[in-house]
């Protein structure tokens, strides 16, 4: 697994935010020491895997029924279109048909590196999408204050980024810009940053005392970086993401919070991963292992 691998504007495609299992199928396919047509193989058996260990987790009790009756992988995707954008999904399924004319066809399937690619690209932006589908059901924030923002900061800056444009575009509240420039500066991309918030200031999303208060902000967090936990990698995110589940179990039932599940999900795979974790120096702690144990088990 690639959890070690410096995340930047190279690297980041490689790794998609889905579960560890699907992401190994994923890191196969760039295995040109394989015939292509078993990396289209790897590609379908990915998507099989996001969809089985991930997207499930999230769609209606309905759809759950569909799904557990030998629905095939085209029929999960369709069901997906009622959750996330379509236009996302339908890219998903042109990438499952890539991995089907490998499994189908193989030596004779023809399939291309560019195709390949075009398909992992596709994954990656759902795995993106995901979690702009979350912020617009679930909501980023909200007035009696959330734990979103805090567990969402353990990714490293650049996922950040990338989810935070996106969402951007349908909530421009003052929580959502001002994540997004405190992404952007923990990225060190001070430059960008400050871009963002003088067009944020032009477009009148923010009057100029806030803009003045934002910028003021990032300068001291800009200058103090090396004082903050910033994830460079996946592996540091995990770890990030462990600390913050202890704070939070302090204060309240993380068994409450669904956004947890979903980060959970990336980092530790299906509901069975996550309760037969055996990697001690990485595992949730016994408290809130206990407390994911409960609620999987009453929620099957």
């Amino acid at each position: 697994m690639r959890d070690n691998l410096s995340i930047n504007e190279d690297t980041i495609f490689q790794i998609p935010l889905i579960v560890p299992m699907a992401r190994s199928y994923f890191e196969k396919i760039d295995n040109k020491e394989n015939e292509i047509y078993y990396r289209a193989l790897d590609l379908r058996l990915c998507l099989e895997k996001i969809c089985d260990q991930y997207i499930y987790e999230f769609i209606s009790v309905e759809d759950k029924k569909k799904w557990n009756t030998n629905t095939t992988l085209n029929d999960k995707l369709n069901i997906t279109k009622k959750y996330i954008n379509r236009k996302i999904v339908n890219n998903l399924i042109d990438a499952k048909n890539i991995g089907n004319r490998g499994a189908h066809d193989g030596n004779e399937s023809e399939i291309t590196e560019y195709q390949l690619e075009k398909s992992k690209k596709a994954i990656f932006n759902f795995s993106l999408e995901v979690f702009v589908f979350y912020f617009k059901k679930y909501g980023f924030t909200d007035p009696n204050g959330s734990w979103i923002p805090y567990i969402f900061s353990t990714l490293p800056p650049l996922y950040r980024i990338k989810v935070l444009e996106k969402y951007f575009k349908i909530n421009k509240e003052l929580i959502v810009i001002r994540k997004l420039a405190l992404a952007y500066t923990k990225n060190n991309d001070y430059k960008k940053m400050k871009k963002f918030l003088d067009k944020c200031l032009s477009d009148k999303n923010i009057n100029k005392e806030e803009f003045d208060d934002l910028i003021e902000d990032m300068d001291l967090i800009n200058t103090n970086l090396y004082r903050f936990p910033i994830a460079k990698n996946m592996k540091e995110a995990k770890e990030n993401f462990i600390s913050a589940c202890d704070k939070i179990a302090k204060h309240e039932d993380i068994s409450k919070q669904p956004f947890i599940l979903l980060m959970s999900l990336i980092f530790y795979g299906s509901k069975e991963d996550i309760i037969t974790e055996k990697d001690k120096a990485s595992q949730i702690t016994r408290e809130i292992r206990n407390i994911f144990i409960v609620k999987h088990k009453n929620s099957n």
